[in-house]
């Protein structure tokens, strides 16, 4: 092993030793032995007494490591302890950056504190936020006053969550009945559940069907009477969650449907804002002037990247595929005619 892991090893038994309240006080032979009983059953590693002094000079005094822990020396006990008897390498002070960034992290968190699935970190997000503004005055504290996240809550079936969860990480096929947006009626399916996937607050679930032998996509929101089956199932080697989704603006992904070029040109000020955010990862800048602000990708032609450029309105022009042209077209004539021109009557 080498020998800086070794070191933070010898930390940790070293920080253990001296916080143990039933051998308080231990001495630098106590230290020397705790830390070669453990290191030696594992590494084989003997540990000299010099050691142990380079190793506490290092947490006492080592900013680069950081631990500044604050060890003393009590002569008439012969032994070392902590001077603030709270204190332990493994709950370091933070500076005021760090404490800064986990308060934005926790507060990230905090948006999901009444989602069912997240219930049983609640404890876990209040000691956070009890830390995190420990030591800070009130109003550096309640960052909700200078930062406000979209708390958008999540649609449909969340108490379905943890189950379906369970199942993908332990490979249980899943059963249940499904009932569709576009289609009257239901019908029971039986799935291995691969993926959760979440998307515009809605909650989906990536499935392999074994009856139809590929991967599917279901709505969480509209998966009723969810059980967990006996048995347990084997995930496809090729899948990836990434690669699936590579070619996708959205939640919609076709199995067999390949990739198109897409061309589409701005206007220069929503430009900057496509600039700043691209559409998606494959998204290449073909003009960038004071006309237009022209990009191309390589993506499916899916609902919701219709619904995105219809999103743009006046702002954006298609230029290719035509397939996707003619779509945009029909879109647009058929939200005309909703609103029909009216003619006074003289």
């Amino acid at each position: 092993m080498p020998s800086n892991k070794s070191a933070l090893l010898r930390y940790k038994i070293i920080d253990r030793r001296i916080r143990n309240k039933y051998q308080s006080f231990p001495s630098i032979e106590d230290l020397r032995q705790a830390c070669e009983d453990e290191l030696f059953n594992s590494t084989g590693e003997r540990v000299s007494r010099s050691t142990i002094e380079k190793d506490i000079r290092a947490m006492r005094e080592d900013e680069v490591l950081g631990y500044l822990a604050p060890i003393k020396f009590d002569k008439i006990k012969g032994g070392y302890f902590y001077e603030n008897s709270e204190y332990s390498i493994s709950a370091l002070p933070l500076n005021e950056e760090e404490l800064r960034a986990i308060r934005f992290a926790s507060q990230t968190l905090h948006q999901f504190r009444e989602t069912p699935i997240f219930r049983d970190f609640q404890s876990a997000i209040q000691k956070i936020f009890s830390k995190v503004a420990f030591g800070t005055d009130a109003k550096k504290s309640k960052l909700d006053e200078y930062v406000q996240f979209e708390l958008e809550p999540v649609l449909g079936q969340e108490e379905n969550l943890p189950l379906v969860l369970q199942a993908v990480l332990e490979c249980k096929p899943l059963s249940f009945i499904y009932q569709r947006y576009v289609a009257n009626g239901s019908r029971e399916h039986l799935i291995h559940p691969l993926l959760l996937k979440e998307y515009r607050s809605r909650w989906y679930v990536v499935a392999f069907v074994p009856s139809q032998g590929e991967v599917l996509l279901y709505g969480l929101d509209r998966m009723k009477d969810i059980t967990i089956k006996k048995g347990k199932f084997q995930r496809p080697g090729d899948f990836n969650a990434d690669l699936y989704f590579r070619y996708s603006i959205g939640i919609t992904t076709f199995n067999d449907g390949k990739p198109e070029l897409v061309v589409l040109s701005f206007t220069p000020m929503q430009g900057n804002y496509i600039r700043s955010k691209p559409m998606h990862k494959s998204q290449k800048v073909l003009k960038d002037d004071d006309a237009e602000f022209r990009i191309e990708m390589n993506v499916q032609i899916t609902y919701e990247l219709i619904n995105a450029i219809l999103g743009y309105a006046g702002e954006v022009t298609v230029l290719k595929p035509k397939s996707l042209v003619k779509s945009i077209r029909n879109s647009l004539e058929n939200t005309l005619r909703k609103y029909p021109v009216s003619t006074r009557r003289k």
